[in-house]
């Protein structure tokens, strides 16, 4: 008989009679040596993607059992093919199954044999199986784009399997401690490129269907089913040499190829910094780096096979800020520290992400800083992620960053702030105690602190943000610092330790334990200030005040004195003039862009103005996909303020701008620009244009939408709104990646100051539970988060408005 998963779940069948295995983790009976995967795509046919092929798994007994338990999911499986036989001996035994059940509870497919499997003995199973090739943007699944020399849509199929979706592909032992190796073979149409970990082993003609190849690939280390990768595709790419012999590659689609310069120039680069810092040569003979169209991940470390979305690998210098260029070298540097520390190395379970993830991060920064030194981003990168993790962790609904996890649908919750910029702040902690040399060899040497300063001095603790905690001071050590950072000796303290005074007393007069008068004297004095850390630091805190103040009466008292901080550092950058490509130093371009940020959202200066001629200037141009004047550092703001403050034909403007760009880095500023518009019609029609399945917007970009929106003025309550009228929908189109949704609900949460505007809230997360099943993490958050605002609003609004309105 046949056995489809789907419909079984979907009729509540559960484990066969005799068998009450129910435990969400694999039985430890069996261990896989080996998988060789045989495997039939056909792309051809639009209305009827498919795959079929067959897993032969070489299975390694522990223990007497009566029983195989593999994940599937989706998956027809024909139990009539499935056949058992125990090898390695002299000769070959035959097995059989005599029944075969599923728990789809925990994608169990349960093979129950004719003869006990005997504990040192190896088997070979063999399963058929076969699938639509979907689109939901995990397992393996179709993508696509469009040939604009041809104006035809062309299918592409790519795999995405971390944490728990290489069951959505072939039936498997689909838990990171099962490591075996693996042997693939695709089948496709020879218009294709077949990749996949390993280099090609060899390609021959299909047997009986004409225009097929069969190429098998060799066979791989041992590693994780999550990072098993395969792709179809009609990708040109560009190779890169490296001196050990290493095959680099970087794949893109053909009217793309020309943005992989900069990832295909700085992926080698980061290779050879790895094997000096790790001290082991890069275990495989070949690296490929993929854009893929269609991507929800950000970029996934397949081990030989890196996959990223578009907007995380290609690079364009006449379209990209120069912000895109470091987030590039952030992710490919941080994906190929993966290639030794969570491929070669990895957790036996989901509970340490953070060692995999967390340790990424950290050598990420330390590897772009090594090869980018003029960008000056560590200090920046270290302190962005102490500050993201302080409000997150400070909530009684975080986690530890070790963590117990008890369902599969628990385990994408946990890729989040706490495992990787805590477990990258952790490890940093680590190395700046130990120093360089012990770092690197696990020795350990005790600091002794000395010298601390007399009671007519101010002191710092925590020097440089060496560590993830924060400092509150008596009144007496504050009106010293607020003295000296008031003076012409602010730069007495370092730079860190600025950015660190900001969050300290923005973060405790938030909680209500220091008063807004310490915390105000304390930021006042940024109008002196005119490094990157301190004023991010700044923006970052002000931006959670703004979210609640901006929907108050006394809004204009905060106004007035944000516009006071940020006119003298405006002017100083010069405003939103281009004077960014004269900029050599990362950090001031950045900076640059920041303030413009906040100086159009405050009306600062000229800033608007400016804004608005640059945007004018632009659609004056006869061909303004090819002419954009937009200086490139400031797009996303000129965007925003032009939607902000223009007409609807402004934005039909840009969206049309949207639909005919080729580079994604745009597409994604043009997005969230497009999200900045003061009429409610319009924000209605692109939050229904943002999820009807079949527009121009994809699947992976519609909570980034969705934020910019709600994020708005005039968007926040039409995003509540829809949501909540919508949320059955909404949790349909991002099944079965159900983590999605987990974006939905921070930029909503973070403007909810009222009583009934939590309850109703509270409400509408209550009675949508099967909805959001899934992310009981974020909801935990959101409430908390919810409640805090309203607790601010509470006990906290009036004394703000007090303190802030001596500095007006």
């Amino acid at each position: 008989m046949k056995c489809v998963f789907l419909i079984l779940a979907a009729l509540g069948l559960s484990v066969a009679e005799g068998s009450t295995y129910d435990h969400f983790r694999l039985p430890t009976a069996l261990r896989p040596q080996r998988y060789d995967v045989r495997l039939l795509t056909q792309l051809e046919n639009p209305d009827d993607f498919r795959f079929n092929g067959t897993v032969k798994i070489q299975i390694e007994v522990l223990q007497n059992t009566h029983n195989i338990t593999v994940h599937s999911k989706d998956l027809t499986i024909d139990d009539t093919d499935v056949t058992l036989s125990q090898i390695g001996g002299e000769a070959t035994t035959e097995n059989c199954i005599t029944s075969t059940a599923v728990n789809p509870t925990h994608d169990f497919y349960i093979l129950n044999t004719c003869k006990e499997l005997l504990a040192g003995q190896v088997y070979e199973l063999s399963l058929p199986f076969s699938a639509k090739l979907q689109d939901q943007l995990a397992g393996y699944y179709r993508s696509s784009y469009v040939d604009t020399v041809a104006n035809e849509t062309r299918w592409i199929s790519v795999t995405q399997f971390e944490p728990a979706s290489a069951r959505l592909a072939f039936p498997c032992f689909d838990e990171p401690g099962y490591k075996a190796s693996f042997a693939i073979t695709l089948g496709y149409h020879k218009k294709y490129t077949g990749l996949s970990n390993m280099p090609v082993k060899e390609t021959r003609p299909h047997e009986s269907i004409p225009d097929y190849v069969w190429t098998a690939f060799e066979e791989s280390l041992p590693m994780s089913t999550y990072l098993v990768a395969y792709s179809l595709n009609d990708f040109s790419h560009k190779p890169s040499t490296l001196p050990n012999g290493t095959l680099f590659r970087t794949w893109a689609r053909p009217n793309a190829i020309d943005q992989c310069g900069y990832a295909a120039e700085f992926g080698p680069k980061v290779l050879n910094y790895y094997e000096e810092l790790f001290g082991i040569k890069f275990p495989l003979p070949k690296v490929d780096q993929i854009a893929v169209p269609d991507f929800n991940a950000g970029a996934m470390e397949n081990w030989g096979l890196v996959t990223f979305a578009e907007n995380a690998l290609l690079y364009s210098p006449e379209y990209s800020a120069l912000e895109a260029k470091q987030a590039t070298a952030n992710i490919v540097a941080h994906e190929l520290a993966h290639q030794w520390f969570g491929n070669l190395v990895t957790m036996k379970w989901w509970t340490d992400l953070w060692l995999n993830e967390g340790f990424a991060t950290y050598v990420a920064s330390l590897c772009v800083e090594d090869i980018h030194p003029e960008w000056r981003t560590l200090q920046l990168e270290s302190m962005s992620n102490l500050l993201t993790i302080f409000r997150k962790d400070s909530l009684e609904s975080s986690h530890p960053i070790s963590r117990p996890i008890e369902m599969t649908s628990q385990i994408s919750e946990s890729f989040d702030e706490i495992s990787y910029q805590k477990g990258s702040s952790v490890i940093r902690m680590m190395h700046l105690f130990l120093g360089e040399e012990a770092f690197r060899t696990g020795l350990n040497h005790p600091k002794t602190i000395q010298d601390l300063p007399g009671p007519d001095q101010w002191v710092i603790f925590n020097n440089q943000l060496s560590a993830p905690y924060k400092v509150n001071y008596d009144a007496q050590n504050w009106k010293l610092l607020i003295e000296t950072l008031n003076s012409e000796d602010y730069q007495s303290i370092h730079v860190v330790n600025r950015a660190q005074l900001i969050d300290d007393v923005m973060y405790f007069a938030w909680t209500g334990e220091q008063n807004y008068e310490i915390a105000l004297q304390v930021i006042s004095y940024l109008e002196r200030e005119r490094e990157l850390l301190p004023w991010k630091s700044a923006f970052d805190n002000l931006k959670f005040v703004n979210g609640i103040l901006r929907q108050s009466s006394n809004f204009k008292f905060f106004k007035s004195f944000t516009r006071r901080l940020i006119t003298p550092i405006y002017e100083h950058l010069n405003g939103i003039n281009d004077t960014v490509a004269s900029e050599q130093q990362q950090d001031k371009t950045i900076l640059k862009a920041m303030v413009a940020d906040w100086a159009c959202l405050f009306e600062v200066s000229d800033c608007i103005a400016q804004a608005l001629s640059y945007y004018r200037s632009w659609r004056s141009e006869a061909n303004p996909d090819e002419v954009n004047p937009v200086p490139l550092g400031f797009r996303d703001v000129v965007y925003c303020t032009a939607i902000k403050h223009g007409s609807v034909e402004d934005w039909d403007f840009l969206w049309t701008r949207y639909q005919k760009a080729n580079v994604a880095t745009e597409k994604q500023i043009i997005l969230d620009s497009l999200g900045c518009s003061q009429e409610v019609w319009v924000q209605q029609r692109y939050l229904e244009r943002n999820f009807d399945g079949m527009g121009d917007i994809r699947k992976q970009d519609s909570t980034s939408v969705f934020q910019a929106i709600a994020t708005s003025e005039v968007g926040f309550l039409l995003a509540k709104k829809y949501l909540m009228d919508n949320v059955d929908s909404i949790s349909k189109f991002y099944h079965p990646q159900s983590e999605s949704l987990s974006e939905l609900l921070p930029p909503l949460c973070e403007q909810i100051f009222t009583r009934r505007d939590y309850d109703e809230f509270m409400n509408f997360l209550a009675s949508s539970k099967e909805q959001l099943k899934d992310i009981e993490q974020t909801i935990s958050q959101s409430l908390e988060t919810m409640l805090i605002n309203v607790q601010w609003k509470e006990r906290n609004y009036e004394r703000f408005t007090r303190a802030i309105k001596k500095y007006v």
